[in-house]
């Protein structure tokens, strides 16, 4: 369900092809950013919440996101070229990962700098494991996204384990006060196994990419 639904007369869009997704580049530092002044769309997440099935599920290729066996180990924030149209971007998941903490403190501010600087990004797409939604690192996030401005569609994932009164609580005492609360924030819920709610996560992501 989105807050928010996708019109496609509304906005002059057209449903991209995920299909022709390809990995780009890693980046570890804003120097290694695509120079190509094209639209862009993060995904990001706690770690092990499914961000890597996500990303797989919505181009359609099972390996293209690399799910780690060790949650938490990926360091750099990944581009990969939406059919030459813009870059999906995937960020590092952030809450596991067993690494020091100048570590830590050097992926906050890389990842906040990129949120709040990237001139190109046109939306956030953050993933939550829908049984253990806004977390404090969840809350976290979101307060960079809207201190920045950003759009922020949450995709509650892992939808497919819970029954409709299990999601319709979520969304009455949980999801509801930070609608209230952040007029750039849309939602659905979905899962990455089933492929439920597919449709409208290609939606959002086409939107914010065709915008100029």
């Amino acid at each position: 369900m989105l807050l928010y639904p996708f019109h496609a007369s509304e906005h002059r869009t057209v449903m991209l092809n995920f299909q022709k997704t390809t990995f780009l580049k890693s980046a570890f530092k804003p120097v290694d950013f695509p120079t190509e002044q094209q639209p862009e769309v993060v995904f990001a997440g706690r770690s092990n919440v499914g961000k890597s099935s996500t990303l797989n599920k919505l181009t359609g290729q099972s390996k293209l996101a690399k799910v780690s066996k060790t949650p938490g180990r990926t360091t750099s924030i990944n581009f990969f070229s939406l059919a030459d149209q813009g870059f999906l971007v995937d960020l590092p998941g952030y809450g596991y990962a067993k690494v020091s903490h100048s570590v830590k403190e050097h992926w906050g501010t890389f990842i906040k700098d990129y949120i709040s600087k990237r001139n190109e990004l046109r939306g956030v797409v953050l993933i939550m494991d829908c049984r253990h939604p806004f977390t404090d690192l969840d809350q976290l996030f979101l307060s960079i996204c809207s201190e920045s401005e950003r759009p922020c569609h949450v995709v509650l994932n892992k939808a497919d384990k819970l029954s409709n009164n299990e999601k319709n609580r979520i969304f009455q005492k949980i999801l509801k006060p930070f609608l209230e609360q952040y007029d750039k924030l849309s939602w659905q819920f979905f899962s990455a196994s089933t492929g439920k709610g597919l449709n409208e996560l290609k939606a959002k992501v086409s939107e914010w990419v065709s915008q100029n």
